[in-house]
């Protein structure tokens, strides 16, 4: 097991230097100056912004870009904005919590819609439930999550006046309305991984109740046909849901860019948006590689959690 996990974290660290090499070459062969986008057209001239790329290091060759780029995040510093001065990691301090707490209320809400429904159409397979869930999973995976945002915000927002319209109040100040802000957005993000989840459930348990170990031993012991299903069914069917999940969580982190704009929410999905507006290379890197590092360790979590759901599983020297 220990030799498994140190090989993983080594091959994660290889996967998030790919990364790196990657966001670092498309950011800077997009087109666009930052530079001129700094100083406008009213002080635009040449001299002023070849003066202002030399001040940014942007008159330097690539590959002496990258390398100091590397040795900051070597020693933990990612950069400063173009634009604002404030450093990278900072920028990310303060918005990170945001997008993760978004995440994980959207994937609560997600489960507690995707597992009783998944289940109960497994169970009634045919029947008038299985087929309106699953009609209902459908339109889920299929709607944009945009225009549901923008129903949700019109109905419970503007014309009920149930929940704010957009902005964000913090936790520190009123856990409240911290949680009553984050609730619209949640549900608009947890309706869609809700419907995906849903359906992985009912066809992986639909498989297991398959095995003779189910519709023989486990029925034929006299126990409960909900002990039957809970118990051994979906504990066993549970490796393609908790890979789902886990991949869906890390999608999330990257993926709420549509949802915080819609809301006005100050997190990682508005912060990438407006910099890649203005060209701001470093933070662009940073979001990024904060969204590629997310899905590594989702991917290594997701793993190690297989361990956790059946003890059969054993990662040794060899796997």
């Amino acid at each position: 097991m220990t030799v498994y996990v140190v090989r993983r974290i080594a091959a994660a660290a290889g996967v998030l230097l790919l990364d790196v090499v990657l966001i670092f070459s498309l950011i800077h062969f997009t087109p666009g100056d930052p530079a001129r986008l700094i100083v406008g057209d009213e002080r635009g001239g040449s001299a002023n912004v070849d003066k202002v790329r030399e001040q940014l290091g942007l008159n330097r060759p690539l590959p002496a870009q990258f390398a100091a780029y590397i040795a900051g995040l070597v020693r933990g510093d990612m950069g400063r904005s173009f634009f604002s001065r404030e450093p990278v990691f900072d920028m990310l301090a303060s918005r990170v919590p945001l997008t993760l707490a978004l995440a994980i209320i959207s994937l609560v809400i997600g489960l507690a819609v995707a597992l009783p429904t998944g289940v109960l159409a497994a169970v009634k397979r045919g029947s008038i439930w299985d087929q309106a869930f699953m009609l209902l999973a459908m339109l889920g995976v299929s709607m944009p999550s945009f225009w549901f945002a923008t129903v949700l915000m019109l109905v419970f927002a503007v014309a009920l006046g149930w929940f704010p319209v957009v902005g964000y109040a913090t936790f520190t100040d009123s856990p409240g309305r911290w949680l009553w802000h984050l609730v619209l957005p949640a549900t608009a993000i947890g309706v869609a991984q809700a419907a995906l989840t849903a359906r992985m459930t009912r066809a992986s348990l639909l498989e297991v109740l398959r095995l003779d170990y189910v519709t023989l031993t486990a029925r034929a012991k006299g126990l409960p046909e909900w002990r039957v299903i809970l118990k051994h069914a979906l504990a066993n069917a549970a490796f393609p849901i908790v890979t789902i999940v886990g991949m869906n969580f890390a999608f999330l982190l990257g993926g709420v860019v549509i949802i915080e704009t819609v809301f006005a929410l100050p997190g990682v999905g508005s912060l990438l948006i407006n910099s890649v507006a203005r060209r701001d290379y470093h933070v662009i890197q940073g979001v990024l590689l904060f969204v590629a590092a997310a899905n590594v360790m989702m991917n290594l979590v997701v793993d190690l959690s297989y361990v956790v759901i059946d003890k059969r599983v054993r990662y040794g020297a060899a796997t």
